[in-house]
């Protein structure tokens, strides 16, 4: 598959699911630090991972529309109550959530897609 065959597969998938190009691509990039840079997490750090991705679906679920409008100033730590330790696993636990299409981000906007809403409602 060459760049415009992947273009053309985005643009079809975006249509076929109702969703932005950039969702798909995030998509994409959240798939390919899961595969081909896989951390080996401790027991501990899983777990700390688990309790991130609650905090983040918990929070997105009470927004409105079930998304959130961020900007560079954005505090996640205040936004999803994160300590210090969340924090440094936070972008992990995001891309897991990414990755199995229950959250999405764009440039200035951050939420649940219609497969998150329905799972964890």
């Amino acid at each position: 598959m060459d760049i415009n065959e992947l273009e053309k597969k985005i643009k079809q998938i975006a249509t076929e699911k109702n969703i932005r190009e950039q969702e798909v691509i995030n998509g994409i990039l959240a798939n390919l630090e899961l595969v081909y840079s896989p951390k080996d997490h401790s027991e501990q750090d899983r777990e700390i991972i688990d309790g991130i991705k609650q905090k983040i679906l918990s929070t997105l679920l009470n927004c409105d529309n079930q998304k959130k409008i961020i900007n560079q100033a954005t505090k996640y730590d205040e936004l999803f109550d994160l300590d210090r330790v969340e924090m440094s696993l936070m972008q992990d636990a995001w891309n897991e959530l990414e990755a199995d299409r229950d959250v999405f981000s764009l440039a200035f906007e951050i939420g649940l897609t219609d497969e998150g809403i329905r799972k964890y409602r």
